[in-house]
């Protein structure tokens, strides 16, 4: 039986660009690479990327593990971040 591995907040650091992004959360490590890469340029991923290498528990309800309504500086997850330049 396969024991869990652990990563320290430098390590998932490490791991903060667009070609090897991971990001924690909730205990939880995870590689969101090729997620990345199949979406790549997608507008929706941008708070993703501004998140590279970082804890992102804050985006989720501790207790259910459901995405909060509100993540940060989007109010909306399913909505790119308006463009400063079209207002």
């Amino acid at each position: 039986m396969d024991r869990p591995r652990y990563f320290t907040p430098a390590e998932v650091a490490a791991h903060n660009t667009v070609a090897d992004l991971w990001v924690s959360f909730l205990g939880k490590v995870c590689d969101l690479t090729p997620l990345m890469s199949r979406y790549k340029g997608d507008a929706l991923l941008l708070p993703i990327m501004e998140s590279a290498g970082q804890d992102i528990s804050c985006w989720f309800d501790p207790q259910t593990k459901d995405v909060r309504a509100e993540t940060g500086s989007h109010s909306d997850p399913q909505r790119p971040p308006e463009d400063p330049d079209q207002t």
